[in-house]
């Protein structure tokens, strides 16, 4: 993709680090409008190609590799947010996944997760102010075809308490509650497979842009973001 050099804002050389690299990811869709807003956009997938541009670069990492992370942060400096955003789209009744399911949607949003913060955590010269945002499901009861996607969230949530009770001064970590989301890769073909209902349901990425938007200016408080008060926090 080309890219036209803007006029500098005051975002300009801040930094971002987002999971997604697929034409419709969410990743993708949220690092565009960050670099049309001048940020530094790093956006990172397993099976990405290299590409190096101004304020644009796309990486390959598997998370779940600490080899693979300390390559990705080593290229990196003065990060200032990083979104979790991987999801491996596996889903279906518990009995009916297979292991590599199971190990693939616990590993990209848990393991993932964890090996990241950890090598952030032990980096002295990162971990100022660093605003770590996962967008993860709802904590709400789930259908019998989500009940691992039940856990990982439930695990997601208490880690988020954890990070901002453990290392309060360096990093901010917030729960960005997100629906079904309509373009996106993950989100289209789970409505491919459920059909109009599912479609109905969806929300545009904009949404999702909207709520980090306002979490980047500071008016979300730290951990279980609320979307009602981010609403009325909005207005101000």
């Amino acid at each position: 993709m080309g890219f036209i050099l803007r006029h500098q804002t005051n975002n300009m050389n801040k930094r971002i680090l987002l999971a997604g690299t697929r034409p419709n990811s969410i990743g993708r869709y949220i690092g565009k409008a960050l670099y049309d807003q001048g940020w530094d956009v790093w956006l990172y997938s397993r099976h990405a190609e290299k590409i190096e541009n101004e304020r644009w670069h796309e990486r390959a990492c598997d998370i779940t590799s600490e080899d693979e992370i300390k390559r990705l942060l080593d290229e990196i400096p003065d990060l200032e947010v990083v979104m979790f955003l991987a999801d491996t789209g596996g889903h279906g009744a518990l009995e009916t996944l297979s292991e590599s399911q199971v190990k693939g949607i616990i590993g990209s949003k848990l393991t993932g997760s964890a090996l990241l913060c950890k090598a952030l955590f032990a980096d002295q010269t990162k971990g100022k102010n660093i605003k770590l945002i996962w967008c993860a499901g709802k904590l709400a009861n789930k259908s019998n075809d989500l009940m691992a996607y039940a856990m990982v969230n439930a695990g997601l949530a208490s880690f988020v308490d954890a990070v901002n009770e453990h290392n309060r001064g360096r990093f901010e970590a917030y729960y960005l509650p997100t629906p079904l989301i309509s373009p996106s890769t993950l989100g289209d073909a789970f409505i491919k497979e459920k059909g109009a209902t599912a479609k109905a349901a969806s929300e545009s990425p904009k949404t999702i842009l909207d709520k980090v938007q306002n979490i980047l200016q500071g008016r979300v408080p730290v951990g279980m973001v609320n979307p009602d008060e981010m609403e009325k926090r909005s207005m101000f």
